[in-house]
């Protein structure tokens, strides 16, 4: 039952039933009968509480009825009230009842209760409730359906990218690599970097959906952006022979306002798809102009088959991959629908050209930011560099790494050769490496939190309630890079959250601060 403070206007087709104070019925049109299914003649004398609505509900006509009688004035609304009102027949119906107060000189004050059937109304918005509701389910599905693809794909992608790094530095060792193979590793980088890139696009993209995206707007460089991209899209330029150029001579006296990592994966998608459409031979253009002070305008133009008049209305539509049933060109009909709402979350727009000779031509228009001096961009970073905290180089150190994971050990155990005074221990079960947490009592642990046998969060809990393990310094290593597990772990008491995939000198500035401390602080004072 509800209440609201208007009754409908009433016409020729509500139901319009009389009432005296006692609640009999005295009056009834055409359409209540029809309503209710009683002819005016069976029905008159009868009380309303007691024929036309539901027995639950009678309780709160009758007080419906009581409020408008104690407002005492025959010109003010009583009262309008949701009821199950009752059919003749039986069957039951939500309807909704303004009732008005009225004086009459022979019987007193009387009621007129404007009746309208809402079922309609009702079964509107409990469809609409289901819908929102499985809405909400399904949002509940996907958000951790991305929180599981993100692990999954986050795990393989540590031991690529953290081994690569490793190659990069020289390895280990310290062999130095050849300039054909550090060409070879920058790619698996470049590479590699990019596709962490989406994983956390793939994690973000709810927000993207609702526009609540997060964005991070500052002055980005326009060909250095451009630069990133043609490194990561030359290998398949180079495969289909497709030549890309620039022409950012107007780019080079001011910046553009945008998120970096948004406009650069929106210029990546226009670029690889000009790419993937083009035949062997043909060539694409990047260039950026400056119509006004306040305007940058970058497009993506290309010498290959354009766009169909018949679809270009169906270009930003997702899922929509025009053509692709005669080209049996791979991709999702995503990347458009996404580099459109992208660049109007970072206020500007996407928008397809058609005025060109050939080809097809795609234009992003952002606010422009006059350019900083080096010098002016120097002075800020400097206030920001921080130094490399010192490598732990004095006595032997233990750690102990819990990990289920074969390729991230390997890595760990890699990057910890670079630490010759650091003994690593390995357990692959949570259970193991409490046992071994116990009985060694390392100087830090290194806890990934997806393991097989228990949860990293367990895993915390345990080694936080024994008085032998309370006080070593439990740095995460996880692919889970979801927000609500780091905050969840660190009130549990852990020293860092480091995420897959590991950044080598991150993964050795945490660690050497944590066993900093360790080493100013021995493990094992407690009692």
């Amino acid at each position: 039952m509800s209440t609201k403070d208007e009754p409908p206007l009433d016409d020729e087709l509500s139901a319009v039933v009389s009432m005296n104070c006692e609640g009999q019925i005295i009056g009834w049109n055409e359409h209540a009968a029809r309503v209710f299914g009683w002819p005016a003649h069976e029905v008159v004398d009868l009380h309303a509480s007691a024929t036309i609505v539901a027995m639950r509900d009678r309780v709160h006509l009758n007080a419906a009825l009581a409020r408008c009688l104690l407002v005492g004035s025959p010109t003010v609304v009583g009262h309008v009230v949701e009821l199950r009102a009752r059919h003749r027949d039986g069957h039951e119906f939500p309807a909704e009842f303004a009732i008005v107060m009225s004086e009459n000189e022979s019987q007193g004050p009387t009621f007129v209760a404007i009746v309208t059937d809402i079922s309609e109304r009702k079964l509107a918005e409990r469809r609409a409730h289901e819908a929102r509701s499985g809405a909400e389910g399904a949002n509940r599905e996907k958000s951790e359906f991305l929180s599981r693809m993100s692990h999954e794909l986050r795990t393989p992608l540590g031991a690529i990218l953290g081994f690569a790094e490793l190659l990069e530095m020289g390895g280990a060792a310290g062999d130095p690599l050849t300039a054909e193979q550090e060409g070879m590793v920058r790619h698996i980088l470049v590479a590699g970097k990019h596709l962490l890139e989406l994983i956390n696009e793939a994690l973000d993209i709810s927000r993207i959906e609702s526009g609540h995206v997060t964005l991070s707007i500052e002055p980005v460089h326009v060909s250095e952006l451009v630069d990133d991209v043609l490194g990561i899209v030359a290998p398949l330029a180079q495969a289909k022979s497709v030549s890309v150029t620039t022409d950012l001579s107007d780019a080079q006296t001011c910046d553009v306002l945008a998120d970096r990592q948004r406009l650069k994966q929106v210029l990546l998608n226009l670029t690889s798809n000009a790419i993937k459409y083009c035949p062997e031979g043909a060539s694409i253009t990047i260039s950026a102009d400056t119509p006004d002070a306040t305007t940058m305008r970058i497009e993506v133009r290309d010498t290959g088959p354009g766009i169909p008049k018949a679809l270009r209305h169906r270009l930003f539509q997702p899922f929509d991959r025009l053509g692709a049933e005669a080209t049996g060109i791979e991709g999702t009909g995503l990347g458009l629908s996404l580099s459109r709402r992208l660049a109007q979350a970072m206020g500007g727009a996407l928008e397809a050209v058609f005025d060109v000779p050939r080809g097809a031509c795609f234009r992003i228009t952002l606010q422009a930011s006059e350019r900083q001096q080096p010098q002016a961009l120097e002075r800020q970073l400097v206030g920001r560099r921080t130094s490399r905290p010192a490598t732990v180089s004095e006595g032997r150190r233990v750690v102990l790494c819990i990990e289920d994971n074969p390729s991230n050990f390997m890595l760990i155990e890699s990057i910890l050769a670079m630490r010759p005074n650091v003994q690593l221990l390995a357990a692959i079960q949570g259970r193991l490496g409490v046992d071994l947490a116990r009985e060694h009592r390392p100087d830090a642990i290194l806890l990934d939190v997806h393991l097989p046998d228990m949860s990293g969060d367990e895993v915390v809990r345990l080694l936080r309630h024994d008085p032998r393990t309370a006080d070593i310094p439990i740095v995460v290593v996880s692919a889970d890079a979801t927000a609500a597990q780091i905050r969840r772990l660190r009130k549990e008491g852990i020293r860092d959250y480091l995420t897959k995939p590991l950044k080598v000198s991150v993964f050795l500035d945490a660690l050497d601060s944590v066993l900093s401390v360790a080493a100013a602080t021995p493990v094992g004072a407690v009692s």
